[in-house]
């Protein structure tokens, strides 16, 4: 479990109209303290129920300080396609449209992404 599990777990996550304004300070903090990025990947990694909660914690990052968000680039993209869940996958679409994309980008990402405009 990581240090940011309690502030996804708090009361005001589960209060539908609370949960904008607790991603913001928690990305806000996140931001003040560069260091905890890791935690949050962590947590967006586990793709359980507050992993789409962190990718949306990690896109309002990516809006304010994409250069934060630039290291997990590569990861993001191996990771969209794998991901079963849609809130998960549009969050990393979005953080990936914003990104300067890698030279080697794969032909599997391309073709996923022309799926998707297709379907």
């Amino acid at each position: 479990m990581s240090g940011l599990d309690h502030l996804f777990h708090t009361s005001a996550f589960f209060e539908a109209v609370s949960w904008v304004d607790h991603v913001d300070k928690i990305a806000e903090r996140i931001i003040q303290q560069p260091e905890l990025i890791d935690d949050l990947w962590e947590v967006v990694q586990r793709e359980d129920e507050i992993s789409w909660r962190a990718a949306w914690t990690m896109d309002k990052i990516n809006d304010k300080r994409p250069e934060m968000i630039h290291p997990f680039l590569n990861e993001l993209i191996i990771r969209v396609e794998k991901t079963n869940r849609n809130g998960i996958k549009r969050h990393f679409l979005k953080m990936i449209s914003l990104q300067p994309l890698p030279e080697d980008l794969t032909g599997s990402f391309v073709d996923y992404c022309f799926n998707i405009l297709l379907s």
